[in-house]
């Protein structure tokens, strides 16, 4: 009984009917207390409850309906872990916080109803939800954690209100099916990963205050078309939009100053690019492998330009390099086959990368300003850069 000086926790259940009854009078389930119940089809939660424990019903792989009551404010950390045939969840209005894993890997799921009050979805919690196939996400969450829907290959539609903040690392991550994603406006921060892999999406809208995009964010966002980057925005993170071929046009805001290593390699729907004065460092094999590139324009103000920038961007027939520029690294524009005639490189240079037009076919002359250095890896040209400041 609970009357107020006593609160009753279930700490094992030991029964063998497929439908578990918790009793009522009960306010807790503690933590293991139906651990890998495999028998157990049902199970009824009385109003009372406020607490699930950690791994309370983890590995009871025939569990198809769980009934929650109102009263219910804390679910705990993979509390229903490996439930492989569960169908559906209603998240009762009280609970603030879905705990680490708490329905990882559960494959049957097909609708997870999670309502206002909920301010966090913690890591891996809906994680390898194969079956699930829409995210509806309640106003009022702030953050969605690291790999929190990642591997959910159901999914076709996410939609995040504007209370979002955070999207954590690889919190979409290998949700290949995803086409969608909705709102997403008061996000600030997109971690590692965030969507790698969600090789059917489309289309996304970065909004404005996100100031930097993770490494390898879309990464393998094969179908993505439609990319808008705001202003404002200051870092470009390594592998950012590796991968995303069907990208044919990007606007790089003037607020970038990094490009990260490999950010649009393979982007080979590319036809142009333009770099603004703001950046100043494009990073190791920043273009590389974008086969449709024409023109590369590089505006006053860029600096250094990292090994293998450019490489095999065949069709680049345009390529404008700002007096500004002090180091370019190895091989950047090697295998650039579109390009003719005589180069002539930027009296600003200090140091350069060796076999910078290797296999140009087309290039018949390169003029280096007098002075310049080789070297033969780009540290030794960011330490010349260095010792120059």
């Amino acid at each position: 009984m609970n009357n107020g000086k006593f609160k009753i926790k279930l700490e094992e259940y030991i029964g063998t009917d497929e439908e578990a009854v918790v009793p009522a009078g009960v306010t807790g389930i503690g933590e293991w207390a139906f651990y890998c119940c495999e028998h157990v089809t049902r199970a009824v939660i009385p109003e009372g409850v406020t607490s699930i424990g950690d791994e309370a019903f983890s590995g009871c792989r025939n569990l198809v309906s769980v009934t929650l009551p109102t009263s219910l404010t804390s679910i705990g950390k993979e509390a229903f872990k490996g439930c492989e045939k569960l169908e559906r969840i209603e998240i009762p209005a009280g609970v603030t916080v879905i705990g680490e894993r708490a329905f990882f890997q559960c494959e049957a799921l097909t609708e997870a109803v999670i309502p206002e009050g909920v301010k966090r979805i913690d890591d891996f919690a809906f994680s390898h939800c194969v079956s699930l196939t829409e995210a509806i996400l309640p106003d009022g969450l702030e953050r969605i954690g690291n790999m929190a829907f990642s591997g959910c290959i159901g999914l076709t539609e996410a939609v995040i209100p504007e209370s979002v903040t955070h999207i954590g690392c690889e919190a979409f991550s290998g949700c290949e099916n995803l086409t969608r994603v909705i709102g997403f406006e008061g996000v600030r921060s997109i971690g590692d990963g965030a969507f790698t892999g969600c090789k059917n999406l489309e289309r996304i809208r970065i909004p404005d205050g996100v100031t930097g995009i993770g490494d390898w964010a879309f990464y393998e966002c094969g179908n993505l078309k439609e990319l808008r980057l705001p202003e404002g925005l200051k870092n470009i993170g390594n592998m950012a939009f590796s991968g995303c071929f069907s990208l044919t046009d990007v606007s790089i805001p003037e607020s970038v100053t990094n490009i990260g290593v490999y950010a649009f390699e393979r982007c080979s729907g590319l036809t142009g690019v333009h770099i603004p004065a703001s950046v100043k460092t494009l990073g190791n094999f920043a273009f590389s492998g974008c086969t449709g590139l024409r023109s590369a324009v590089l505006e006053e103000g860029v600096i250094s330009v990292g090994d293998w920038a450019f490489y095999e961007c065949f069709q680049l027939t345009e390529l404008k390099l700002p007096d500004s520029i002090k180091v370019i690294g190895c091989c950047a524009f090697s295998s650039c086959t579109g390009l003719k005639g005589a180069m002539t490189l930027p009296a600003s240079l200090i140091g350069v990368g060796y076999q910078l037009f290797k296999n140009c076919s087309g290039v018949t002359s390169v003029t280096m300003p007098k002075g310049v250095k080789e070297c033969s890896s780009m540290p030794e040209l960011r330490e010349m850069l260095k010792n120059e400041a």
